[in-house]
């Protein structure tokens, strides 16, 4: 039984009926076509009622369509990989076809709910893997590379700053940002060289900011030490043959800081 300003006295059947066209069973007080109206006098008082319905609310489990790991607060994949066509993040599942296989599989559809885009956990982890000891192969470089990139943004927000009055809080926030990477830089690159592979999505986390699968497809893959989405520069593109499906393809990828 329901009890507030707007149920004040109703009752829920708890039966079938028709609601926008559709057969549902429930007992939920959304639905007018499933109460009687006045049926009885309030029984608790409004500020009763709402302090229990906020108690259920607290209570009641999320939904949740994503794995969390036993510990963990919180879904490792979360906004990790993103589909650029459709414009939306890949989400966790452990898919089993058949009953037989387990595949832990990242997956979205666009808006229309159409147009699956999905990527096993083993293949990105293959992808990430090679694109971090191919990184790693060029690691005596990547402190003058990753410097000169950082100091000429630098530069840039302290032009922008002058030139830019709107924007000037943004612009300081990027530059707080570009000056905390630089700080980080021995650190991430020392990350890099003792990387070794794993399955741990953590342990890529730690190197890796965001996985970008594009339209043709191929991959981008941002390295954390840059914060902003808005600069990007170029490191190495290389290739890997993954298994899909019933067969091998080939799949581009490149590294951006």
């Amino acid at each position: 039984m329901l009890q507030n300003e707007k149920y004040a006295g109703h009752m829920a059947l708890g039966k079938t009926t028709i609601s926008n066209g559709k057969v549902i069973k429930t007992n939920k007080d959304e639905l007018y076509e499933n109460m009687i109206l006045n049926h009885h006098s309030p029984i608790v008082s409004d500020d009763t009622f709402n302090k229990a319905l906020n108690l259920r609310k607290q209570r009641r489990r999320k939904k949740s369509y994503t794995y969390i790991p036993e510990g963990m607060n919180s879904n490792p994949f979360y906004e990790f990989v993103y589909s650029k066509e459709n414009e939306r993040y890949l989400r966790f599942v452990v898919e089993k076809p058949k009953g037989k296989y387990i595949i832990p599989t990242l997956f979205c559809y666009n808006n229309q709910n159409k147009n699956r885009v999905m990527l096993t956990v083993k293949n990105l982890f293959l992808i990430l893997n090679d694109a971090i000891n191919e990184l790693s192969k060029n690691s005596d470089n990547l402190h003058s590379i990753f410097s000169e990139f950082i100091n000429d943004n630098i530069k840039s927000c302290k032009t922008l700053f002058d030139n830019d009055l709107e924007n000037r809080v943004d612009i300081l926030s990027n530059k707080a940002s570009l000056t905390k990477s630089k700080k980080n830089i021995l650190n991430y690159i020392s990350r890099i060289k003792r990387f070794k592979e794993s399955e741990d999505i953590l342990e890529y986390r730690k190197i890796v900011s965001k996985v970008i699968i594009n339209d043709k497809p191929d991959i981008d893959i941002k390295l954390s030490l840059n914060p902003l989405e808005s600069l990007n520069l170029e490191l190495l593109t290389s290739s890997i043959t993954l298994r899909i499906g019933n067969g091998n393809k080939e799949l581009n990828y490149r590294v951006l800081l």
